[in-house]
């Protein structure tokens, strides 16, 4: 085992406890002392990273709320490594293989398993990967559909299709959605830049550099007394137009 792996923090991300049961047994066996946590779904496993800051992910793909793809895309940037948990086929294995640290094929032993942690103990600086894992699952998944967004103390999932603008805001990045006929906001953790990478541009679409709106949610384009272009919201909410924006929005609304 690699030296100087001592209180080294992973995080389990599973919905089967047998599965993080088994992880457990595997990184105790590996003998070194390691920190663990668990999660048992995706929403978990996102406020886990927040809080636990692993180094090392052992991340299931397949899971109800948000996939593992869905988890590593609600973040800016993660100064961890991942190791997928998968049972897809060869094919998209293959895929992972190019660009993950690894991945474990289930059922997989205890020696593929040191095989593995090995592998990501010797790569925690190594973002570039995770850059290209993230290009690849993005070019395989399409465009980001489930968000994880906090409201007060409370972590949720929104369907992206939902949030009818994205503001930044001091610093923040706010959604702003529906809810029980009312206009709600909530926070995320990714910039508008990196948001315009991963939207959908024919749902949503920048018109401000502090502002990505939904095109569904657009009622009407005014221009005010000082001939600035506005775009007034569902809900009343109006959106300044940049300049420099404003043909891209004329030649989306024609479209």
């Amino acid at each position: 085992m690699t030296e100087n792996v001592h209180n080294r923090r992973i995080l389990i991300v599973d919905d089967e406890e047998l599965a993080r049961q088994r992880l457990r047994r595997f990184i105790a066996e590996a003998g070194s002392d390691f920190i663990v946590a668990e999660a048992d779904g995706g929403l978990n496993a996102v406020a886990a990273i927040r809080d636990f800051q692993p180094e090392i992910l052992f991340l299931d793909v397949e899971m109800p709320g948000l996939n593992g793809f869905e988890v590593l895309a609600q973040f800016e940037t993660r100064p961890f490594v991942v190791v997928f948990q998968t049972a897809f086929d060869e094919f998209a294995v293959r895929a992972f293989e190019e660009s993950a640290c690894d991945y474990l094929l289930k059922p997989f032993t205890p020696a593929r398993f040191r095989a593995a942690l090995e592998r990501a103990l010797t790569r925690l600086a190594d973002e570039s990967r995770l850059k290209a894992l993230e290009n690849t699952l993005a070019r395989r998944d399409g465009a980001l559909r489930r968000l994880t967004v906090k409201q007060g103390t409370t972590w949720r999932v929104l369907d992206v299709a939902d949030i009818r603008c994205f503001l930044s805001l001091d610093h923040y990045t706010c959604a702003y959605f529906h809810d029980s006929d009312r206009l709600r906001e909530a926070v995320t953790d990714l910039s508008l830049a990196r948001l315009a990478e991963r939207l959908d541009p024919e749902v949503f679409l920048r018109v401000h550099r502090n502002a990505i709106v939904n095109r569904a949610a657009v009622r009407a384009v005014t221009t005010t007394p000082a001939g600035d272009t506005e775009l007034e919201l569902d809900g009343g909410m109006k959106i300044p137009v940049s300049r420099r924006h404003r043909r891209a929005l004329k030649l989306s609304l024609e479209g």
